[in-house]
């Protein structure tokens, strides 16, 4: 029985060029079905594209039409939107492909950013010829010439917008054009639509392009991978991907490559194999992940364990969970922080009391010091609310009335607690950066912790030494699992300012081991000369000579002699385990470096020496501590576009954080 054919038509008032793909069902009439349901052109499956959402067709064409992603990727600028065509398009069954017809692709011209703007990389903006607002690029539509200067500005603006996280429709606001005329009255202000639709995705291609090219010249690079779920109920969440790598320089970089969105209730398997086709037009294959650094998520958990990827534990997560386990674990350390709350309160809502504490810290000179409260389920902001209080406790006092005396017993107690998470908030910070070797500094913070930071002392509150006590336990605990301490090992031995300093000897034995094995895959061998392949055929050619007649004539040979082929002979059998084991003695011999010195910049002048530990500290050296450069791109929370709601599109979301995170800093 012969299969009707399938009616589809565009999709209508787009800009994502993956529309070209996809159409929409409809009925003889030309009445859409159902507007949420896209259907591939190609495959002709059905694919949800709920609210015009294109995130699950971009993913459903990298898994399933690489050929086709592979177009869509090399696009310099997405399409300004399909026609209004209200014909039905038909679609038989073994009809492969339609090209839809769409609006030509501005030209784009390459140009440096100004003077006074360090990007690291190249700024592309559209071409003039395409724009239906009054400037582009800095040039009036029309015939007038226009200044250099103009056109500097127009950069600046456009950088401005992208790295600050800006919307575009500031520059509709009668505010920021105001400003705007008065460094130029003459400047031709381009609109908001401008910058959105000719600007930000020239911007996007050129330094995606640029970013690719690097990225995919990395033999190993790590991955820091974040969910944060948006507010409301229903809303779905954004999972951040970033990629940390050592390239040729010995520099540690660092890359937002994608934001994506997920839908609610979206299964695992749905999301694992978008993550997966995120990889494939970056050209960074599941096989040269060293390790993802993950907060606590179940979700994320589950997606990578279906993925078979190896993941470690965000530091910075591990440590929150430990010191919340421990206040919570405390009666008397929670009982003191709800006094302290309610006395920081009693003063915050009180008209009268805070005019009174303000004179009073004027007399007492105390007036840089200002009480705080506590955010739910933040021990940081919990440890500011105390200190505030303390620091003020000369000034409260003098305040309080006799009635409320007793809110001042609890002063000893507030003084108890935060003296346990004092001593870890001077450490919370160090393992956060991006742009520094963190993974091979666990092991020695974990020591450094248990054995002076969180040191229970004698003249501790008996408080301060259960809270000390409970922390260290937990964090250690944290990271007992075989897997981590592998990774955590090999991390520590492979920095010059460590090696095996914190491993005893079972573990240093494990650990060169295994640098061993996977040093003879990565093997690269050193007698670039080829001395061994020569000694080889001359050992051969020496065996055959003399033979005649299948026999071979015997000599007499010296003791010198035999040395020499005793040598030679051992130069021919030198495994690559036998290097590897030779170069790694050496570099464990060698001194330690400074505890102060930037380890890139020691292997960067002794890879020469230890060429193939050199590769392996690639590997390992990239990867981070915590997930905080993905955390780091939402702790703006004014300045986040989809919380703030400037941004509605999950791909001007993944556009403006690339932009955002990938562009240097200025000045």
């Amino acid at each position: 029985m012969e299969l009707p054919p399938l009616l589809l038509t565009h999709k209508r008032n787009t800009k994502s060029i993956v529309w070209e793909y996809f159409g929409l069902e409809c009925s003889e009439d030309g009445s859409m079905k159902d507007r949420d349901m896209a259907v591939c052109n190609i495959c002709l499956k059905r694919i949800s594209a709920k609210g015009g959402n294109t995130s699950n067709l971009f993913q459903h064409v990298g898994v399933h039409h690489p050929e086709e992603y592979a177009i869509i990727r090399d696009k310099k600028l997405t399409c300004y939107g399909t026609p209004r065509n209200k014909d039905a398009v038909v679609v038989p069954e073994e009809l492969h492909r339609k090209v839809i017809s769409v609006s030509p692709a501005p030209k784009i011209r390459k140009r440096k950013l100004p003077s006074g703007i360090s990007s690291g990389h190249e700024m592309y903006l559209p071409s003039p010829s395409h724009s239906t607002a009054a400037v582009v690029g800095g040039k009036p539509s029309g015939d007038a010439a226009v200044s250099p200067k103009h056109s500097r500005m127009t950069e600046h603006i456009l950088y401005f917008l992208a790295k600050e996280l800006v919307s575009p429709d500031i520059m509709n606001s009668s505010g920021f054009r105001r400003l705007l005329n008065g460094f130029d009255s003459h400047y031709p202000i381009p609109d908001g639509q401008y910058f959105r639709v000719n600007s930000f995705p020239g911007f996007y291609s050129g330094l995606r392009t640029t970013i690719a090219e690097e990225v995919s010249r990395m033999s190993f690079f790590s991955a820091t991978i974040d969910i944060l779920p948006l507010p409301g109920d229903g809303g779905g969440s954004y999972l951040i991907f970033s990629v940390h790598f050592i390239n040729d320089n010995w520099v540690l970089k660092h890359c937002c490559l994608v934001t994506m969105y997920v839908p609610p209730k979206q299964a695992i398997e749905a999301t694992a194999d978008g993550l997966i086709s995120l990889l494939v037009p970056w050209n960074l294959p599941p096989e040269k992940l060293t390790c993802a650094i993950t907060k606590e998520s179940r979700d994320l958990t589950k997606i990578l364990e279906y993925l078979g990827w190896p993941q470690l534990p965000c530091f910075g997560s591990r440590l929150h969970q430990a010191v919340n386990s421990a206040l919570e674990s405390d009666s008397i350390a929670t009982q003191s922080i709800n006094d302290c709350r309610n006395l920081t309160a009693s003063f915050l809502q009180n008209v009268e009391k805070k005019r009174n504490l303000w004179k009073v810290k004027e007399e007492l000179d105390l007036s840089d010091y200002s009480l705080q409260i506590d955010r739910p389920g933040s021990w940081q902001s919990t440890q500011e609310m105390m200190s505030s209080v303390i620091k003020l406790e000369p000034a409260i006092r003098k305040v309080l009335t006799d009635i409320e005396e007793p809110l001042l017993d609890g002063f000893p107690l507030f003084k108890a607690v935060n003296a346990a998470l004092e001593v870890i908030t001077e450490i919370t910070g160090i393992l956060t950066s991006e742009h520094y070797v963190t993974l091979s500094s666990i092991k020695p913070l974990l020591h450094l912790m248990t054995t002076s930071i969180l040191a229970v002392a004698v003249d501790d509150h008996e408080v301060t030494k259960n809270l000390k006590k409970h922390i260290a336990e937990t964090l250690v605990a944290n990271y007992q699992e075989y897997r981590c301490q592998v990774v955590l090992n090999i991390a520590t031995h492979l920095d010059p300012r460590f090696k095996a300093l914190f491993s005893d000897q079972s573990q240093a034995e494990n650990v060169s081991e295994i640098l061993i094995t996977e040093g003879v895959e990565n093997f690269q061998t050193t007698n670039s000369n080829g001395d061994g392949d020569v000694k080889a055929e001359s050992a051969e050619s020496e065996l055959s000579k003399g033979k005649q007649g299948g026999a071979l004539t015997k000599k007499r040979k010296s003791l010198g002699k035999l040395l020499e082929e005793l040598k030679t002979a051992s130069d021919i059998e030198t495994p690559p385990t036998k290097i590897l084991r030779k170069e790694l003695n050496s570099y464990l011999s060698a001194p330690k470096v400074d505890s102060e010195c930037n380890p890139l910049d020691w292997w960067k002048l002794q890879s020469g020496s230890y060429p193939n530990l050199a590769v392996l500290a690639r590997k390992y050296l990239s990867v981070c501590a915590t997930s905080a450069p993905s955390e780091n791109l939402f702790n703006q929370k004014d300045e986040s576009p989809f919380l703030s709601g400037m941004l509605k599109d999950p791909e001007e979301v993944n556009m403006a954080i690339f932009l955002s995170r990938n562009l240097q800093s200025t000045l």
